[in-house]
């Protein structure tokens, strides 16, 4: 799997992991640490959840990857160019991802996991 695309899959799960309804991701995981879930003894959950912090390190540099190496776009000026296209010249796209609004920014980028919809 792509390094940037390892990146920007780690930006939206700490998203979830932090701010999707109120953090309940991590009171989930202590729950399931508390009844019996093992976690592999080199990642306790609390050191997960230090690398996982929104202004940790590992997630400053998977910011610094996503937006150096992946491809972001807005959809107005992609939807410019191929509408100014010859009607038959063929034009593929290919995306694993969604025109999307970073919550975190406020900038417009393509979200991991959604289909490209034009």
């Amino acid at each position: 799997m792509p390094l940037d695309l390892v990146a920007s899959y780690l930006n939206e799960a700490v998203i979830i992991l932090n701010k999707g309804h109120d953090g309940l991701a991590w009171k989930l995981a202590a729950t399931g640490i508390a009844n019996g879930v093992t976690l592999p003894p080199s990642m306790p959950s609390d050191k997960l959840k230090s690398l996982m912090a929104a202004d940790s390190a590992c997630i400053k540099t998977c910011d610094h990857i996503r937006d150096k190496f992946a491809f972001h776009a807005d959809k107005e000026p992609v939807m410019e160019w191929l509408n100014g296209r010859p009607p038959l010249e063929g034009v593929g796209l290919m995306a694993q991802s969604t025109l999307d609004r970073d919550p975190r920014t406020g900038s417009r980028r393509l979200a991991p996991g959604r289909h490209l919809r034009l």
